[in-house]
């Protein structure tokens, strides 16, 4: 045991000094770096080092090629009438029409495996009450969230 110069009893631990974080970096696009005084501190002093144009343009590239080929094929596959029940579920419990392009015909069609985005426009002209007939609440409050942000 060893005492303290005002009468306490300490006893030593292992981890009694509290180390700074080390270095670390991110990504190679750019880099996170921390550091810190040799004095244990809360905070810590954060640098970040800017992005390289062509690693930007990579990333957008890749992102928007991406985009490209899921829109491609969700019209693709909207068009199929084997999918018409994923597509079209409460036009056909209704017993409404669905789109004649999804419906079965006879024969081969070259027109349903090419992409269109004719949707796209229409889209954003959908108001909210259409949305809360055709989709129902859960889809509106949804796209509600994604307007505000």
């Amino acid at each position: 045991m060893s005492g303290s110069p005002n009468g306490a009893c300490e006893t030593p631990h292992r981890n009694s000094k509290i180390k700074p974080p080390p270095t670390t970096t991110a990504s190679s696009n750019f880099a996170l770096i921390s550091s810190s005084s040799s004095s244990p501190s809360p905070r810590s002093v954060v640098t970040v080092v800017e992005m390289k144009p062509q690693s930007l343009l990579a990333s957008a590239g890749i992102n928007i090629g991406l985009a490209m080929v899921v829109l491609s094929l969700f019209s693709i596959f909207k068009k199929q009438p084997l999918n018409a029940v994923v597509y079209y579920p409460r036009r056909l419990a209704r017993g409404e029409e669905v789109p004649p392009l999804a419906r079965a015909t006879r024969g081969f069609s070259f027109f349903r495996l090419r992409p269109s985005v004719s949707w796209i426009p229409r889209a954003f002209r959908v108001t909210e009450d259409e949305i809360l007939r055709q989709c129902g609440l859960d889809a509106l409050a949804v796209i509600r969230l994604f307007k505000l942000g």
